[in-house]
């Protein structure tokens, strides 16, 4: 990471890179890209945008790159844990919302009962969720037989 003009490589002592990015590119430029034993090895590509210069190499070193990503089964394993974390996220926004739209009053009640500290917010969640997820007619049922 370059900055200030220092050049902090995790692992490496900082090195003053000058002025531009020829000095980063020149100190970081790692012979060859891959997969090692600690994982994939960047290869640094210079680039001059204003002259097209680097373009070609960077876009077939990041089509390797991809490559490898897809032999290795990174690519699939990165897509099957964002996939997860998306279904996770949108389960809890739509369980909060189903049970805040439908309990709103028990939500107030727990949420009041945190705040004011009469239970610890864990104990008031937990409350909640079981008074959420209860079936409608447990109450019914247990005061008809109780």
């Amino acid at each position: 990471i370059a900055l200030g003009g220092v050049l902090a490589h995790a692992g490496s002592r900082p090195a003053h890179t000058g002025h531009g990015h020829g000095g980063v590119a020149a100190i970081m430029r790692p012979e060859t890209g891959g997969f090692s034993e600690r994982g994939w090895e960047p290869l640094i590509i210079k680039t001059v945008a204003s002259r097209a210069e680097g373009v070609e190499d960077l876009l077939r070193a990041c089509a390797a790159h991809a490559d490898a990503l897809d032999a290795s089964g990174e690519a699939a394993r990165r897509a099957n844990e964002r996939r997860e974390r998306r279904f996770l996220t949108l389960a809890r926004e739509l369980l909060f919302e189903e049970a805040s739209l439908r309990h709103a009053h028990a939500f107030a009640e727990a949420l009041d009962s945190a705040r004011s500290g009469e239970v610890d917010a864990y104990t008031a969640a937990a409350a909640l969720l079981a008074r959420a997820i209860a079936p409608a007619d447990a109450g019914a049922s247990s005061e008809a037989t109780g």
